[in-house]
């Protein structure tokens, strides 16, 4: 009887009792010397182990199992035995199989004649061939392949030890290892080499990348990475730590290239994340570079200023303390003295809200001291400010649905100046009132096709006034006009500077909310004052009695779609920016875009317009090769500033990447930066995980 639990034989055979053996076959006798046979579908389970067999002869005298195949093997570990035929012990943890096959983690495949199962941990195997390539009756040739003699195959540790190996690209024979140790599919952290990359650039010329990737216990780990080229020898390194409260990562590199002969060239960042005593939460992010060219040169940061930070924070409901320090590296002076740039800021500051009066009060205190190397009268400033503040706030929902809130306060600042004669007083004080009413009137309601809608109309009338002698701006430099600062009653983003003057914030939002995920959002408003006092500058969409239009849209589809646009316009809709970004994403495709236009502002350190489009995207042309682009275009000085295309063949073992990018070192620079870059990676070891729609059809390639 098919699938017959045996129940008879498991008595008449004490060996299988004792182990826990389930047996099931098409149909099982005993022969008269004691041998069990079962035959067709046979299938035993023993101690998290399932045996799938034709045909199985057990002597229990010999104490001794053959097994006719097709025959697969399972253990529960992740791998899988196939072979023709095996020999194994009662608990089907040792013994020899011919003519076999391992399949580890449903990714690499090894065939070998012979595989020794030797004490329930190591196998052992000979005549070995792996692939993580899927082989076709028309080719029996993997893309590419490990020839070895012997491999030693750890199954707790999961290493795979590989003894006279070869390794073979359709076929040829491309390099001997006489020993090799690859980790197995689901190893996530293993000592050993990387797959190495070719580089060239005409800057650092040709050459390759060879990382090492080295573990350091549980916890720690370092990322060697040499670069040799025609022009320079690199080393780089990541170092990465947890603790129990935290973690920590260092990222550098020490250079010699032709670039600066004789000058060792070479970078470091640190940056990482502690719990401190009494819930506070420390974080650094430090960086340092030997020069000004160093990291850009050879693409570790393109940035035009390095920005180390220490910060300690803490959090609760109903209050806020931090304290840090931030010191400014310049890597792009233009024509000005490095000393005469802010180089430190400390910063403290504690902020706690209570319940008072139907409303919540709020206290603070901000603290900060910038200084600069330059000894210098005026362009040496040295800045540092003491605040004090207090509001109170609260909001009451009328009957007809409208919500009436009130808000006032006032702020307290003591300032110091040292090295500006400009100012007549170097300790100059004021005293900053404000007030606020507002006015909201929310409206939603459900559409017919189950949407849900919100549309919310606000009108706010603020005044605030500074009294008080002038203060240097080290901190409101740059003003921004959105969608999160309408209706603020301040929108400069530091402390120096205040707005200030009676004034009437108007504007309306307006969302949608589908029951498919899609969303809709829709801002608009400006700003009316009594009385221009001069403070914004005219590019800044905010100047004069009256500011100009914002209107701000999203649309968002999930991971499909999403839309952006922000634009500032004046009555006859002349632009002062727009800003705009898609994405849009398919099982195929991915395309990012974003435009910028902003009209040239010198009070904001952007003497010329800006009028840029950005690109990034790639398309699977098909079913293993994805082309990409990415790159920018500056329609103000009429060129591609920047452009990168990348061609990826991808299948079920293998993944080749080739890319070449141009790039100007400068907006003002003519000499263009060109690189190319070959990456080669074989998926299904050493982490590289296989994806199955990449896997090859037989007959195409």
């Amino acid at each position: 009887m098919r699938r017959l639990m045996l129940a008879l034989s498991l008595v008449l055979m004490p060996a299988f009792a004792l182990a826990q053996v389930a047996l099931v076959a098409d149909r099982v006798f005993v022969r008269n010397d004691k041998t069990l046979v079962a035959e067709g579908n046979v299938e035993i389970f023993q101690d998290g182990t399932r045996l799938r067999a034709s045909r199985i002869n057990y002597n229990e005298q010999r104490n001794t199992l053959k097994v006719e195949g097709p025959l697969s093997l399972d253990d529960g570990s992740g791998s899988i035995l196939v072979a023709e035929q095996a020999s194994l012990d009662e608990g089907l943890r040792r013994g020899i199989l011919t003519s076999a096959r391992i399949v580890l983690d449903q990714q690499l495949q090894i065939a070998a004649n012979e595989v020794a199962l030797v004490d329930d941990r190591y196998r052992t195997l000979t005549k070995v061939v792996a692939s993580t390539c899927k082989v076709c009756a028309t080719s029996q040739t993997p893309l590419w392949e490990i020839r070895a003699e012997r491999v030693i195959h750890d199954t707790d540790e999961q290493q795979l030890y590989f003894k006279g190996a070869q390794f073979r690209v359709v076929g040829v024979p491309l390099a001997y290892l006489p020993h090799l140790r690859i980790p197995g599919p689901e190893v996530k952290r293993q000592s050993g080499f990387l797959i190495p990359t070719l580089k060239s650039s005409s800057k650092l010329g040709f050459g390759v990348e060879v990382p090492y990737f080295q573990t350091l216990g549980d916890n720690a780990d370092v990322k060697w990475t040499p670069l040799l080229t025609t022009d320079t020898r690199t080393l780089g390194a990541r170092y990465r730590q947890g603790f129990s409260t935290g973690h920590v990562q260092l990222d550098g590199a020490i250079t010699d290239d032709d670039l600066m002969p004789g000058d060792l060239r070479g970078y470091l960042f640190a940056k990482g994340a502690f719990a401190l005593p009494a819930d506070f939460n420390l974080r650094f992010d430090l960086k340092s570079t030997s020069d000004d060219d160093y990291l850009d040169d050879y693409g570790f940061f393109s940035g035009d200023r390095l920005t180390s930070v220490i910060e300690a924070d803490r959090v609760d409901r109903y209050s806020f303390t931090r304290a840090g320090v931030t010191h400014f590296n310049s890597l792009d002076v233009s024509g000005t003295d490095e000393d005469e740039l802010p180089e430190t800021l400390f910063e403290l500051s504690h902020d706690k809200r209570i319940a008072v009066a139907g409303g919540e009060a709020r206290l603070s205190f901000n603290y900060y001291d910038l200084n600069r190397p330059s000894m210098a009268d005026m362009v040496g400033r040295d800045t540092a400010r003491l605040g004090v503040s207090a509001s109170w706030r609260g909001d009451q929902q009328l009957a007809n649905g409208m919500v009436l809130g009130a808000e006032a306060g006032v702020t307290l600042d003591a300032y110091s100046i040292e090295q500006d004669s400009s100012f007549t007083n170097d300790s100059p004080t004021r005293v900053i009132p404000y007030g606020l009413v507002e006015l909201r009137w929310p409206h939603t309601r459900m559409d017919s096709r189950g949407g849900y809608q919100t549309f919310e109309p606000v009108m706010q009338l603020v005044w605030s006034d500074v009294d008080g002698d002038p203060v240097p701006d080290e901190t409101s430099v740059m003003v921004d006009f959105d969608e999160g600062n309408l209706f603020a009653s301040n929108r400069f983003s530091g402390f120096d500077m205040v707005e200030s003057g009676l004034r009437a914030n108007l504007g309306a939002t307006w969302t949608r909310y589908d029951e498919d995920g899609w969303s809709s959002a829709l801002s608009v408003g400006k700003i009316l004052r009594f009385e221009d006092e001069d403070q914004f500058a005219e590019e800044t969409g905010l100047s004069g009695d009256q500011s100009d239009w914002l209107v701000a849209a999203a649309f968002n589809m999930g991971k499909k779609v999403s839309f952006a646009n922000r634009a500032i316009f004046d009555n006859g809709f002349d632009f002062t920016s727009n800003e705009a970004r898609v994405d849009l994403r398919s099982d195929r495709a991915m395309f990012s875009g974003a435009y910028l236009w902003m009209e040239g502002e010198p009070a904001e350190d952007r003497p010329d317009d800006m009028h840029e489009v950005l690109v990034d995207a790639s398309y699977r042309l098909s079913r293993h090769w994805t082309g990409s682009v990415d790159g920018r275009y500056d329609f103000m000085g009429e060129r591609v500033a920047e452009l990168g295309v990348g061609l990826e063949y991808r299948n079920e073992c293998v993944r080749v990447g080739f890319s070449v990018s141009n790039s100007y070192d400068d907006a003002a620079s003519t000499d263009v930066d060109t690189s190319y870059g070959v990456e080669l990676q074989l998926l299904g070891i050493g982490g590289g995980t296989s994806d199955k729609s990449y896997a090859r059809q037989c007959g195409t390639f």
